[in-house]
C-alpha cells in the first residue's frame, strides 16, 4: 500500500498563459488554497508524475515551490478556511 504525504506547491509566475497551464495540472493533484497555493496529497509516484508534467511546461516567466508537510507540521486556521486534506476527502492519483 503506498503511503500518502501532503504538500504545498506555490507559484510565482508573470504570464498568464503559463499559470493557467500550472494551475491546470495542479487542479488534477490537489485543491487550490489560494490563486497561486494549491494543497496535494501525494503518493511518491504520483509526486514524481505531477512533477514531469510541470517540468514538461519549460515555463520562462516564474516558478514554482513544492514544500513537503511532514507529521510534526501543524496546521492553524483563522477565519473560513477550505477544507483540509484530513477532511474525509480522497484524492485518487
Amino acid at each position: 500500500m503506498s503511503t500518502f504525504s501532503r504538500y504545498v506547491i506555490a507559484y510565482d509566475i508573470s504570464n498568464q498563459r503559463e499559470r493557467n497551464r500550472v494551475s491546470k495540472v495542479l487542479s488534477g493533484y490537489g485543491f487550490r488554497v489560494q490563486k497561486s497555493v494549491f494543497e496535494c496529497s501525494l503518493s511518491a509516484g504520483g509526486k514524481a508524475k505531477m512533477e514531469a508534467e510541470l517540468e514538461q511546461l519549460d515555463l520562462q516567466s516564474g516558478f514554482l515551490h513544492i514544500y513537503h508537510l511532514n507529521k510534526q507540521a501543524k496546521r492553524s486556521e483563522i477565519g473560513k478556511a477550505p477544507p483540509s486534506l484530513d477532511s474525509g476527502f480522497a484524492f485518487v492519483v
